[in-house]
């Protein structure tokens, strides 16, 4: 089953056996299983919230491990949602869903960055948590109340878009997702990484460990280039105009 971090051991155990020079995972979750496996073969990570904070590298600037990869700061981004959301809406919402896997490695940071800056804002935050597909009847009846849902990106969430996407449809809840993929299966919108970026930037790190540079030796890189992707479709079955000013933002518009 896609999410279920109990087979992430099984499958860095079976990539460390290969012995590649290399080892590449999307972020953190899969990173630490890596690491696990192995504390010699390079391994490069495309996307990581906290990478100090889980215990990745030993510092940004000198990771001093087997790992290197790409960063972004979690609390600017979900900030940044809140406010798209405050923008979406026309008002500031009294309370707002956060779905969530909450054994994913970067969790922790994650929530204490949208409570901090939901509380910052004067909005309540329902935490609501998946572990499994079973698990989104429940989530979205908890819903209730809620004017906006927030959607972590992981595993799980990304094999559920489409199911997530449909209930809060059937809800008339907006969605704000973290990626473009989100959007396409019917979400209403995402603000987050370039991840075609950050991937490009974990090639470029992958080429100079190749080329003979140390993991520990190549400072983590910070993310540096952010999305904003509306779902017009989306937005008109919901029964929303979108802002000319949140239009204007936007690098990708699907209709």
């Amino acid at each position: 089953m896609a999410g279920n971090l109990a087979n992430l051991p099984r499958f860095a155990t079976e990539r460390v056996a290969l012995r590649p020079d290399v080892l590449v995972c999307p972020g953190s979750t899969e990173a630490k299983a890596l690491q696990a496996a192995t504390r010699t073969l390079p391994i490069v990570f495309a996307n990581s919230s906290d990478p100090v904070g889980s215990g990745l590298v030993d510092s940004i600037a000198r990771p001093g491990r087997n790992i290197t990869g790409i960063a972004f700061a979690p609390r600017l981004l979900w900030s940044k949602r809140l406010e798209l959301v405050v923008d979406l809406l026309g008002h500031q919402p009294a309370k707002v869903g956060w779905m969530t896997q909450p054994e994913e490695v970067v969790n922790r940071v994650n929530e204490e960055a949208v409570l901090q800056s939901a509380e910052q804002m004067g909005i309540k935050v329902e935490r609501l948590y998946v572990r499994e597909p079973s698990d989104l009847d429940r989530v979205f009846a908890a819903t209730v109340g809620s004017e906006a849902l927030l959607v972590k990106v992981n595993d799980l969430t990304m094999a559920l878009r489409w199911q997530i996407a449909e209930q809060a449809l059937r809800r008339q809840l907006p969605t704000i997702f973290e990626t473009r993929d989100s959007v396409e299966a019917g979400g209403l919108m995402s603000y987050g990484g370039n991840f075609r970026e950050n991937w490009r930037s974990a090639a470029s790190l992958v080429d100079r460990i190749l080329r003979g540079s140390r993991p520990g030796d190549l400072p983590v890189e910070q993310g540096s280039r952010f999305d904003l992707v509306i779902n017009l479709k989306t937005a008109k079955t919901l029964g929303l105009t979108i802002p000319p000013s949140l239009l204007a933002l936007a690098d990708g518009v699907i209709e």
